[in-house]
């Protein structure tokens, strides 16, 4: 039996790994502090309204040495690179990384011709880059809303959805994952262009996620509020537009994409949890890489860079 390993126990970390485990694969969790203890004794536990999914998969120190055929990354971006020796250890010569980080990912520029350049904002110095074998990678865009309660629950909005493809090479991998993912009850379509499905959740994301730490407003509060919702749709407009200019416009319009956002009802966006809860914002791979990759290409995204400003003022990084 394959064995799938995660690194990270939030409320994606978690939800992956007790689908997974409840549909009988191997699971191992890695995870650190509070969570690890917490889940070692009581398990996993997903919530969709009254319908509580239950699950008990191995649980190990992060950076821990029992290797995975695929390991999924559900920790934010700029925390990747510190996990480069827990992800050796995690991995042997054949793993499948699967990396679930919202923003532009360190991997986009990784074609696998020619010596690929780095994203900096995501990826400081190409230290992942040089780390991890681009043909390992298994892209992937990840359609999942849910937030872990007091308790340790995850409570999941349901319609759990992963779009999967290859970075470099065939799908052959990406089709194998795909498959558990689908009979562990979460969709899981194969794209034939991983990065252009990738540009839809990043254009939503920079529409959202700024937005909603500085107004604290949930997804449908932004679609139905007017002067919220225009500057929703600008962002979404600019992030399109730089997507075309890099060749990689997704088939989604604007309107498509606000019709994504007000389905998805009175969510707030990980990003304003994050600021409720005086959390360190993610916006490196949200928002500074997309905007630095728009520098690239001459395109000014001036909505864009004023909401990513504002949130950056008003949520400063701690200090080290």
């Amino acid at each position: 039996m394959a064995r799938f390993g995660v690194i990270g126990a939030g409320a994606i970390g978690s939800t992956i790994a007790c689908r997974l485990a409840a549909a009988g694969e191997e699971v191992v969790l890695f995870a650190r502090g509070p969570r690890r203890a917490s889940v070692e004794r009581d398990g996993l536990r997903v919530r969709i309204g009254d319908a509580v999914q239950a699950a008990r998969p191995t649980v190990v120190e992060s950076g821990a040495a029992l290797a995975c055929d695929t390991l999924f990354l559900a920790v934010k971006a700029d925390a990747l690179p510190a996990l480069i020796p827990a992800i050796a250890a995690a991995s042997h010569g054949a793993t499948s990384i699967v990396p679930l980080c919202n923003g532009l990912p360190w991997w986009y520029r990784q074609t696998g011709d020619v010596p690929a350049g780095t994203i900096e904002a995501v990826d400081p110095g190409g230290r992942l880059a040089a780390a991890i074998d681009p043909a390992h990678i298994v892209g992937a865009v990840l359609f999942l809303r849910a937030a872990l309660a007091a308790d340790g629950t995850v409570e999941s909005q349901g319609g759990e959805r992963m779009v999967l493809g290859a970075v470099v090479g065939g799908d052959e991998a990406a089709t194998r994952i795909a498959a558990a993912l689908e009979g562990a009850g979460i969709a899981c379509p194969v794209a034939p262009s991983i990065r252009q499905v990738l540009w839809s959740k990043i254009a939503l994301n920079l529409a959202t996620n700024p937005l909603s730490a500085v107004s604290r407003a949930t997804l449908a509060q932004m679609c139905d509020d007017a002067h919220l919702l225009g500057i929703v749709r600008a962002i979404l407009g600019e992030s399109l537009a730089l997507a075309a200019l890099d060749g990689q416009a997704p088939r989604e319009s604007v309107d498509d994409l606000v019709a994504v956002t007000r389905c998805a009802g009175p969510f707030l966006t990980s990003m304003a949890q994050d600021a409720i809860a005086g959390r360190p914002l993610e916006l490196a791979a949200i928002a500074q890489a997309v905007l630095d990759l728009a520098d690239d290409h001459g395109h000014p995204m001036p909505v864009a860079r004023t909401v990513a400003a504002m949130a950056a003022w008003l949520h400063p990084p701690r200090a080290a």
